[in-house]
Order: structure tokens, then sequence, then C-alpha cells
């Protein structure tokens, strides 16, 4: 350790200095070296600093050097991957996440399978917390190995707003006045935020994606089926005529008819004779049986984009053949 009076000398002061004219002497000297850029300068301001600790007293005595952190591997002693290590652990750890992380994303999309069926529920629907789980094992299942991957979409929009102008009160709820359709009965449950999402999302799928099967209520029905987004379901509808009289009965057909529009200086609608678009199995527990609750009328609908169309009927067939394994399912639920 350097002397005080050599480290006066470093800062060229007389042996009277005080502490005031000491800190003034080192302010000087740092800016001065500090202003230039050069091996001598940075040597001569390290040499200024421990002289000025020493005088001050703030000079604390390095702990001996372990010989063996002297040892030098791959180009550096251990001591100095130990600083490397404790400055670099961070930003390391910080990089490993962010490769770990890329990685994983491009395992995911590289391995991620398409949705090979897609089924929409829409309308004044209520998820038991299992309706996704349930339906995607479902349709796989039933599918006899021609579905593996089907892509659930629940859309619990209330489309009967669109139509309700006269509310009335009942209960403390409200609900339409003028309701036409056992579903309009249900309060209404508008969240203007929401059902903008959820009738955004809903458009999206309707243009842009195959859907193969549609999970209808009455409202969500009469709504869609007048712009030909569904397929003829008539003989569908005749194939289960060999149910039990009673369960068949239960069976009704929905009718559409599809609106034609005829651009010119003025628009004109019209529209052509109705067409079976849809089965309801409102009093078959077929929909509860995936967990799907409510919305009192339950219609199924074919895409008029579905895949392939004599799988998707054959699918329907057989879940609407399973209304007892479907009823027993349901029981379980609403025990549960």
């Amino acid at each position: 350790m350097l002397t005080r009076e050599e480290c006066l000398e470093i800062f060229e002061l007389e042996e009277s200095a005080e502490r005031r004219d000491i800190e003034n002497k080192y302010t000087m000297l740092v800016k001065k070296y500090r202003s230039i850029d050069s091996d001598e300068a940075r040597e001569k301001l390290d040499k200024v600093s421990l002289a000025y600790n020493i005088l001050t007293g703030r000079y604390v005595e390095p702990e001996p050097i372990n010989p063996r952190l002297e040892k030098v591997v791959a180009g550096k002693s251990i001591k100095q991957w130990q600083t490397v290590w404790h400055y670099g652990r961070w930003p390391l750890l910080a990089i490993t996440i962010i490769a770990v992380l890329a990685i994983s994303l491009i395992h995911s999309i590289a391995t991620n399978k398409r949705a090979d069926f897609a089924v929409i529920v829409m309308g004044q629907f209520y998820d038991g917390g299992s309706a996704y789980d349930s339906s995607y094992a479902y349709f796989s299942e039933i599918s006899a190995g021609k579905v593996e991957n089907p892509d659930i979409h629940i859309i619990p929009i209330d489309l009967r707003a669109d139509n309700m102008f006269d509310m009335e009160e009942i209960d403390g709820e409200t609900v339409a006045s003028d309701s036409v359709t056992p579903e309009e009965t249900q309060p209404l449950n508008i969240d203007p935020q929401s059902q903008y999402a959820f009738n955004m999302k809903l458009v999206t799928l309707l243009y842009s994606d195959k859907i193969d099967i549609f999970m209808s209520t009455d409202a969500a029905f009469h709504k869609y089926a007048p712009q030909g987004v569904f397929v003829d379901l008539s003989e569908l509808y005749e194939s289960l005529a060999d149910l039990p009289a009673d369960v068949y009965a239960k069976i009704k057909p929905m009718y559409a008819s599809i609106e034609k529009v005829e651009p010119g200086e003025e628009e004109t609608v019209s529209y052509g004779d109705p067409v079976l678009l849809g089965i309801d199995v409102s009093e078959l527990a077929v929909f509860e049986g995936l967990d799907i609750w409510l919305g009192d009328d339950q219609i199924i609908s074919v895409g008029i984009k579905t895949r392939d169309e004599a799988v998707t009927l054959d699918i329907i067939s057989e879940w609407i053949r399973d209304y007892v394994a479907m009823e027993a399912k349901a029981d379980e639920l609403a025990s549960a």
C-alpha cells in the first residue's frame, strides 16, 4: 500500500494539505485524466483513485488471492471466469429462456394438427363446464376414425336482441312482450361489448371457415338460415324414420326460405320455397349430454361449407340415435 507521502506526491500537495485540498485536487485530476483516451491516462487515473482512497481512509486492503484462482482455463483465470459468471449469469439466463420459448413455439407450429372438423354452438346456451372437452371427445369417437381433431366454437351470442323492440319487466327480469318462440321467454343477458365480440367472431367463422355442424337456438337458426349457410337435411330427417315412433315424433323438421337479393337501382329481396335446413332435437337430451344447456330450442344444421357432407350427416345420425346414452350422460352431469 502507498504511504501518505507517496499519495500526496501523486496529488502534488504539501504535507500540510487538508481534506478540502485533497478533495479539490482529486476532482481536478479526475477531470484531467478522464478527458484523455490513452492507457497512460487510465493508469494515472487508477493511481489517483488509489491515493484518494488512502488519504481519505476509504481504502480496504484486498484479500489475498487464492493461488487456485490464478489457474488459467480456456485463456482466463478461474477468478476471471467467476467475474464473468457473476455479471453475465442473468443475461445468460434470459437468453436461455428466450431460446427455449422460441424452440417451443417453433415445435408447436411444426407439430400442431389442423382441425379436420368444426362445430359451432351459437345462441343463448350455457356451458356446464365441460362442453368443449365433451364435444371434442364425443365427435371424435362417433366418427369411426374419420374425425381426429375437431374444433369446437361455443359462442353464447344473444341474437334475440336484433328483433326486439317492445320489452317489459316480469318478476324483475326484462323479457320480450311480443316473443314468438319459447327461447325468447328467457331473460335477456346482453353485455354490449361481449355480444359485439361474439358477433364478430361468428361472422368471421361463418364466411371464412369450413363449419360442419351448427348447434343453434331458434333465433340463431332463423337469423342465418335465410342467408344460405345451411344445407338441405330432408334425406337425413327421412332416414331417422326407423327410430321408435315416440322418439321420431320428438324430432321436428325446421324449414326456412333462402333469400335472393336482386341488385339494381332499387335492390329487391325475394324468397324461395321453404327448405328443411335444420332438425329440432329440443325434446331429446343430445345437447345436454355434451354439457350444453338451456337455449330452449336446440336445432342441428349442416354448414354449406362442410368438408364432407356424407361424413357429417353420418355423425349427426349417430349422435341423434345415441339419445339413450346422451340422456344418461345428461342426468349424470346434472347430478354432479
